[in-house]
């Protein structure tokens, strides 16, 4: 009885290694049967480009397909490996066995129909014994050979090449692509179009009040004749500079313009021109404060920084400015920031010299973006001058006349005439003559 245990035992050995043979074949054929119908519903929606509706049915075409190689290939040897189904009995794996060994023949059968005989008389138990001596020497696992797979490799290597190639040749987003919009099934995809807009523009950005020549230039395989740009409600045709390049000209935006450009059912996304507000000055004074010594009262000029003015006047700026944060005064030595309160800026500036000097503005975007050259010219204030001189003889005068004359740039207020014995200084005599200034 030990040599009929000894033959079932060989008998489920063989059966789990066929079964892992069918396992082992089963992942080669399903990597590679699975891989091409992988590459060939890709291919389908790349050229295709397939409505929502097909592509919902290649989808779940695909999942079924796959599934169905999953299950047959790899879950059906897989359960039968582990008793999880029922696999082959005993008989079918002594036919096969029977087909490889050629000396064994019908032998191993007839051993099995004695061991499944009811009757264990002692004949049959010596017969069942004597065949199975017979048996016990063949090496059953024998009868499968691993390496009968490697005429299944091609199946699996060649789709895997296949794959390879693309992804290290650069052309994955066809992959990548295609599958995006096989599992995507229920959006909408529209094919690309044969040529795409480029923005030429560093950035679509303009100072308020400046143009800006919007330029774009088509890619592709495709060159367009014309181009369109739409502004809101409107539409324009653009200018071609040269084939494929286009030009279109914002005069003077004063605001952010969303736009788009197309031609031929092929459009860019919205785009939009941000329009960056300068700074501005809408009112501009200067207040001159002259020196108190000249009695005369102050003096406002308006639109201008130019001046002429006594040696020592104040000068204070009044400047009023829309989108402007800073406005800077300099004179060649230096920046001095006007003091802000909203949108008034002040500044105040005792001038003794002629001064060339600039008005810079500035704000959070722009900085400098006005300098305005001015020149304040001063007049150096002039000592007295006096002139005396003899009455001519003509006149005949009985007396010793003396006749002078004075005078200043800005007028005399007051004029003393002294007088003393010759060498005797201390005893000196005045008189004085006033009046109002520049009257004497």
């Amino acid at each position: 009885m030990e040599t009929k245990s000894l033959i079932y035992q060989k008998l489920e050995a063989f059966i789990k290694k066929y079964y892992t043979n069918e396992l082992l074949k089963g992942v080669i054929l399903f990597v590679g049967l699975g891989l091409l119908y992988f590459f060939f519903t890709l291919f389908i929606e790349y050229f295709l480009w397939l409505k929502p509706t097909g592509r919902t049915i290649l989808f779940w075409t695909f999942v079924g397909v796959e599934l169905y190689l999953l299950s047959r290939f790899i879950l059906f040897p897989l359960f039968k490996l582990f008793k999880l189904q029922k696999g082959i009995d005993y008989k079918q794996a002594s036919h096969i066995i029977g087909n490889h060994f050629t000396e064994v023949n019908d032998k191993l059968t007839n051993f099995l129909q004695l061991a499944e005989n009811n009757q264990q008389s002692e004949p049959l138990l010596a017969s069942i014994e004597q065949k199975g001596k017979s048996l016990q020497p063949i090496p059953f696992n024998n009868a499968i050979n691993f390496k009968k797979n490697t005429k299944y490799l091609p199946w699996a290597i060649v789709p895997l090449l296949f794959l390879s190639f693309f992804m290290l040749s650069g052309n994955s987003d066809i992959i990548a692509d295609s599958m995006n919009r096989v599992v995507r099934y229920n959006e909408k995809f529209s094919p690309p179009a044969p040529f795409s807009f480029v923005v030429l523009n560093d950035n679509l950005q303009t100072e308020q009040g400046s143009d800006f020549i919007l330029q774009v230039k088509s890619e592709g395989k495709v060159i367009p004749e014309n181009a369109m740009i739409f502004i809101g409600e409107e539409s324009y045709y653009m200018e071609s500079t040269k084939p494929g390049v286009f030009e279109y000209r914002f005069t003077k935006p004063s605001k952010n313009i969303t736009f788009h450009v197309e031609s031929n059912s092929v459009a860019t996304p919205d785009l939009e021109l941000s329009v960056v507000a300068v700074p501005t000055i809408s009112n501009f004074e200067m207040v001159l404060q002259f020196p108190s010594y000249l009695n005369r009262k102050a003096e406002v000029i308006k639109g201008s920084g130019n001046a002429i003015v006594p040696e020592g006047t104040r000068v204070s700026w009044k400047i009023n400015a829309l989108s402007t944060s800073k406005i800077e005064y300099s004179d060649g030595s230096g920046f001095i920031k006007f003091n802000q309160e909203y949108e008034v800026f002040k500044l105040s500036k005792n001038i003794v010299q002629n001064t060339e000097y600039q008005l810079l503005t500035s704000n959070a975007k722009i900085k400098h973006y006005e300098k305005l050259n001015y020149q304040i010219s001063t007049i150096k204030d002039q000592f007295p001058t006096i002139t005396v001189n003899n009455a001519p003889d003509s006149l005949r005068m009985e007396k010793n006349i003396l006749i002078g004359q004075v005078s200043d740039d800005i007028g005399l207020s007051k004029l003393q005439i002294v007088y003393y014995p010759k060498n005797n200084e201390k005893n000196d005599f005045k008189i004085i003559y006033s009046g109002q200034k520049g009257c004497v």
